[in-house]
């Protein structure tokens, strides 16, 4: 689409199955009254507001119009918040909003509270963050919440219990942020619907502890292309098994003893190839052999000292290591 002016505008664009809103430049709470199409459809409404900056939005400012996605990209208001005992600018939503996407620092609300009565509530996409908080005030969203996405941002802080109490979740995607840490401790418990956790090109340092544990139904885990440099086989063995595909593509994995459990795992994982040592760069862990990878290479890179004397004991595959502390969304509109 081309946009060729920069006063409020929208666009209406009535599909097979969708109707999209495409408005942008809204300055003001009477924009809405004035430039948004009010024409009833039963058509399920997907609503963009771009690049807009006003005191608040209206109250109930898109009541009536079948809303069931709702992008806000690059808007930015005083609050999102309704006042006390008054509609907020959300209200005439709880029963047809089904995706929320917040893209490019829009404003957040003060507290996931104020989506708590979005009932339909299915899918929470947060995308291009400066600095993005992921706190436990998540479980203030409704229950009916089935994915979080995370995108393209920096993370200033994450809550060791960010989303336990979100337990219908079926899939939780963080990518592209420089999040260095993530642990089982920070997915629902009970999670009885988890099935997919994506963690691709983050700056994750470790292999995430305990997401073995207590995930019934979880069937595809991504690491890919983080920072990972080796394994810790009491970490990943509750993994393999039938049900679940495990992705380490693009980590810099240092290829020593401590794999050699890896190759006994199944080969419908994707692994990776070897960063380090020297020796084994670009060469793909699965093809290599128990005495190809020895203890005794001396100093692994941010891991300390290798142990150059003992292999793994007979009943365990790898030595001790060092302790590092601690389908699918649709795609969503770019704008």
């Amino acid at each position: 689409l081309a946009w060729v002016s920069a006063e409020p505008f929208c666009l209406e664009i009535d599909g097979h199955k969708y109707r999209r809103i495409i408005c942008r430049e809204f300055e003001s709470p009477d924009d809405f009254q004035k430039h948004v199409p009010r024409s009833e459809s039963p058509k399920d409404t997907w609503f963009l507001l771009i690049d807009s900056a006003m005191d608040r939005l209206p109250p109930a400012a898109l009541a009536g119009l079948n809303v069931s996605e709702l992008v806000l990209s690059n808007v930015v208001v005083s609050s999102l918040d309704a006042p006390e005992g008054g509609e907020g600018p959300l209200s005439g939503l709880e029963t047809s909003l089904q995706k929320m996407v917040f893209r490019r620092d829009s404003t957040l609300p003060s507290s996931w509270s104020q989506l708590g009565n979005m009932t339909a509530l299915r899918e929470l996409h947060l995308q291009r963050y400066p600095n993005l908080n992921l706190t436990r005030d998540f479980g203030k969203l409704p229950p009916s919440l089935k994915l979080v996405f995370v995108f393209d941002s920096s993370v200033n802080r994450v809550d060791d219990d960010w989303l336990v109490d979100l337990t219908n979740l079926e899939t939780v995607i963080v990518r592209v942020t420089d999040l260095a840490v993530f642990t089982r401790s920070m997915l629902p418990n009970p999670a009885p619907r988890l099935s997919t956790l994506d963690l691709a090109e983050n700056q994750l340092a470790a292999f995430p502890r305990g997401i073995g544990e207590d995930l019934p139904a979880l069937q595809f885990v991504n690491l890919e292309d983080n920072r990972i440099t080796t394994l810790d086989e009491k970490e990943v063995a509750p993994l393999h098994r039938d049900t679940v595909l495990l992705r380490l593509i693009g980590n810099p994995m240092y290829c020593d003893c401590r794999l050699w459990f890896l190759l006994d795992y199944t080969d419908r994982w994707h692994y990776f190839l070897c960063q380090a040592p020297e020796i084994h760069r670009g060469r793909y862990i699965k093809m290599l052999s128990e005495p190809e990878l020895p203890c005794g290479y001396g100093l692994a890179p941010e891991l300390g000292i290798v142990d150059e004397t003992s292999p793994p004991a007979a009943n365990a595959s790898q030595p001790p290591t060092q302790v590092t502390p601690s389908q699918n969304a649709s795609a969503s509109s770019t704008a």
